[in-house]
């Protein structure tokens, strides 16, 4: 039970882990060797079998001390929150702000989510946490227009070209394995085709959310597991299905009907953090544990209230 867990973490703070301004500047012209590439690319493939529970990657709230506290009631694996690229390479202001992680969290296992448009931007940035996760992911389903603005995330998705030579490049030139998250196509045929692009340019696993680019804010509506269940049946690499998850018994209808290895949830977890148990308590209960893990891993105060908001919003 929540309540139970509180009384096991030391209230006592963690060293956190930053990409100081002490890490030199990531060497781009590394390139893989062949057993390094297929090392890399049946990374996942070899571990998909004890991961079942995602945490999201989520703007600001799947920060270290929400990972953790995650951890500690079912979660498998953990992305950070979208980092961006280009800042995260020449400011490393925001590079000590966007990112913290801990000794351990490289075991748990842990995927840094980065968002971008170019593609020596991403390879320096993915080159820079070496040593800090277990993997990188390259967001290409944020819908929102911040996104469209900044030219990224699901407004790449018609530039196959440079998609391509963003995860190739990732792929040959840095010792971490590349993940990619998408959202569905407007046809089954073209989600199909997207994702086998992906793993051609040697993406390790794919994250897909059931829901296209144009469904957001009024007209989220209910994800599409049919897109997700036909691109499962042609990969050779992990799929992660996301989208719909939000009531306990959902994961396990997601993962009958997609028969994808993993499943992602976002809001369903940040409104009932005990989603991935199958489980509720009162809200107070959930918020004082949840408390607890920001105490010790340092959680900023906006992230925290936001956190706090979500879990008694139902009351």
């Amino acid at each position: 039970m929540a309540e139970s867990n509180s009384s096991d973490v030391m209230s006592s703070k963690v060293d956190l882990l930053h990409v100081g301004k002490n890490i030199p500047e990531p060497d781009p012209e590394f390139l893989c060797d062949q057993s390094l590439l297929e090392s890399k690319k049946n990374y996942w493939k070899e571990r998909i079998g004890n991961i079942k529970k995602v945490v999201a990657p989520m703007v600001d709230q799947s920060e270290l001390a929400f990972r953790e506290f995650m951890r500690s009631h079912g979660a498998d694996l953990c992305f950070s929150p979208m980092i961006h690229a280009h800042l995260f390479t020449t400011d490393a202001t925001y590079r000590k702000v966007s990112l913290s992680t801990c000794k351990s969290e490289q075991e748990k296992p842990f995927i840094i989510q980065f968002c971008g448009n170019d593609p020596h931007t991403l390879l320096m940035a993915s080159r820079y946490v070496e040593g800090f996760c277990n993997g990188v992911d390259l967001n290409l389903g944020c819908p929102q227009l911040i996104a469209k603005k900044g030219n990224y995330g699901a407004y790449l998705q018609e530039k196959r070209e440079l998609i391509y030579e963003m995860v190739n490049n990732v792929y040959l030139h840095c010792k971490l394995p590349i993940s990619v998250k998408i959202r569905v196509q407007n046809t089954v045929e073209d989600t199909i085709a997207y994702a086998t692009m992906l793993e051609s340019a040697g993406a390790s696993m794919i994250t897909i959310h059931g829901r296209t680019r144009d469904m957001r804010g009024p007209n989220t509506g209910i994800a599409d597991w049919k897109h997700i269940a036909a691109v499962k049946k042609v990969l050779n690499i992990p799929l992660i299905a996301n989208g719909n998850i939000q009531v306990p018994g959902d994961l396990e209808r997601c993962l009958e009907i997609t028969g994808a290895d993993a499943v992602m949830s976002a809001e369903g977890i940040l409104f009932n953090p005990l989603l991935f148990e199958n489980s509720f308590e009162p809200c107070y209960v959930v918020a004082k544990d949840y408390l607890e893990y920001a105490k010790k891993y340092d959680g900023n105060i906006s992230a925290v209230r936001a956190h706090i908001f979500r879990i008694c919003h139902h009351t």
